[in-house]
């Protein structure tokens, strides 16, 4: 906005607690969704788990690498 001036401290403030709160509350919500999932078991994993699944789908080969090019003489 014009006119205001920005208040340095706030917004470092914000932005660490907006990091810490990542930090503490991310991991601890993917752990419980992972440990929700295996809990369920085939009964409620969907179709591609169980007794009956088919082979799982082969690699797909190796990740192609861009060839490096010299610097210009």
């Amino acid at each position: 906005m014009p006119g205001r001036v920005v208040d340095i401290d706030s917004v470092l403030l914000n932005t660490t607690g907006v990091a810490l709160a990542h930090l503490a509350l991310v991991p601890a919500a993917r752990s419980r969704l992972r440990h929700r999932g295996a809990r369920r078991g085939p009964r409620g994993a969907g179709p591609d788990t169980g007794p009956d699944a088919g082979p799982e789908e082969p690699a797909q080969g190796l990740t192609p690498t861009i060839p490096r090019v010299g610097i210009a003489p």
